[in-house]
């Protein structure tokens, strides 16, 4: 699978404070596969820049509740999480796909890798 970097923003609980907002990034930051986090106290918002090979949108949504940041949980909080994990699933389902379209015997069919 090729290389699928992704940006979200995470809405988050608990971010109040300069010092929580660096907390975050430096564990976010330390994950497989994160390349940028950006985290902003005043707005409790964390901005996430990953690679979708290594991590996806659910196992930053746990890791910020485990250290204590749970994502907000409206009711269009919720929405969005779902729809980001969903197409962020199938995204990485259709990147294992390569039509091989050289292939005179097979016609076009897909090859997974």
């Amino acid at each position: 699978m090729r290389d699928i970097i992704k940006t979200n923003v995470i809405r988050v609980r608990n971010l109040t404070k300069p010092d929580k907002s660096r907390e975050v990034e430096t564990v976010l930051g330390r994950l497989l596969g994160v390349n940028r986090v950006q985290a902003n106290g005043t707005r409790s918002r964390v901005k996430v820049r990953y690679n979708l090979k290594f991590i996806d949108y659910g196992a930053l949504e746990r890791k910020l509740a485990e250290i204590g940041y749970p994502p907000s949980r409206g009711v269009l909080q919720s929405m969005k999480g779902w729809f980001i994990r969903f197409t962020e699933k199938n995204e990485a389902a259709s990147r294992s796909v390569d039509f091989n379209r050289s292939s005179a015997r097979g016609g076009g069919r897909p090859v997974r890798h």
